[in-house]
């Protein structure tokens, strides 16, 4: 099972080929839920994932370099999560280029050397190859210069496209994420545990979520559906941090029946007005921000204490502000 991934959210796929009755084929055989652009010039193909493409996570999420002298340690800083958030505003997201499908044979350029004049390492290039392409085909995966490769004339192409689009977006998502791991980025243990996964997956499921942003202050999950009023947030505490929010609610002279409920764990917290702590602002009002938790129990023996907000007052300002998929979607669609 797959690792959650600090955040997701719909990529674009590029096809390139000189054939537009084929391309107008291939996309009819597209799931509903994919973003596309068909090309038929190679030129204007390059241009849109070279210029176009859009890792902008990368700098809104890089920490401050300890090291000014630009050396390599003050390239690899920690990055910030409490930044990632702050990408689901970002309208340009959707334009981002994961996956490029390219034939082999068109007039200007063939389909590897269109793959070698792709900038972004991380985008995925996935060759059409005919009957007699096949061992060229294997060459360039093997020196990675394509990730997969198809034969057009497959019968079985059209399923094949839609599982070959989908293996090939997750491996783009997991190629941005090495950089997190490497740069040193504390990563939230949830996110590797496999009893979380699962229950997580089961949420976006559930609820028709498109793309999810990690959050800090406490750690939660912002969860997003096509239409944007399908949003929620996912508050997630393990024990350490249960226990901190009784110490600082018991410090802060806090109501004794909230004490008494932070530690017994049976209630999780959201002070999101205050840095997700408690405040004694919060004196009359306490029970407004606490919420009966779903506990699950980790890899490790310990818990998980979660609880699924539906359009939480806490992000209701973002959710007024951003582009949401069934928007882009209208406007990037096409052959």
């Amino acid at each position: 099972m797959s690792n959650i991934f600090p955040y997701y959210h719909p990529t674009k796929v590029i096809f390139v080929d000189d054939d537009i009755d084929f391309l107008s084929s291939l996309s009819r055989q597209l799931r509903g839920n994919t973003l596309y652009q068909c090309y038929t010039d190679v030129k204007a193909a390059l241009d849109d994932i070279n210029t176009r493409h859009h890792p902008g996570i990368y700098e809104s999420c890089r920490g401050t370099p300890t090291d000014q002298l630009g050396s390599l340690s003050a390239q690899l800083v920690p990055w910030d999560f409490s930044n990632i958030v702050e990408e689901s505003l970002n309208a340009l997201r959707f334009q981002e280029t994961s996956v490029s499908v390219i034939d082999y044979y068109m007039p200007s350029m063939n389909g590897l050397e269109m793959c070698e004049h792709i900038r972004w390492p991380e985008v995925r290039k996935v060759l059409l190859t005919g009957v007699y392409d096949t061992s060229d085909a294997i060459t360039a995966l093997n020196d990675d210069i394509i990730s997969a490769y198809l034969n057009k004339n497959d019968p079985e192409l059209s399923d094949k496209i839609n599982t070959i689009i989908s293996k090939q977006q997750h491996a783009y998502f997991t190629e941005i994420n090495k950089r997190f791991y490497a740069s040193g980025a504390d990563i939230p243990d949830f996110l590797n545990d496999q009893a979380f996964t699962r229950y997580f997956n089961d949420l976006l499921e559930q609820h028709d979520i498109c793309e999810y942003y990690l959050s800090t202050d406490p750690y939660s999950i912002f969860m997003i559906g096509a239409n944007k009023q399908n949003f929620y947030r996912l508050l997630i505490y393990n024990d350490a941090e249960m226990r901190a929010q009784w110490e600082i609610a018991e410090s802060q002279y806090a109501p004794s029946e909230l004490v008494k409920k932070l530690a017994l764990n049976s209630i999780v917290p959201d002070f999101w007005r205050t840095s997700g702590v408690y405040d004694p602002e919060y004196a009359e009002t306490w029970k407004q921000n606490v919420f009966e938790p779903t506990i699950i129990k980790n890899d490790q023996g310990e818990n998980y204490y979660c609880h699924l907000q539906f359009q939480p007052e806490s992000h209701q300002e973002i959710i007024d502000r951003i582009t949401d998929f069934d928007t882009a979607r209208q406007s990037l669609e096409g052959c």
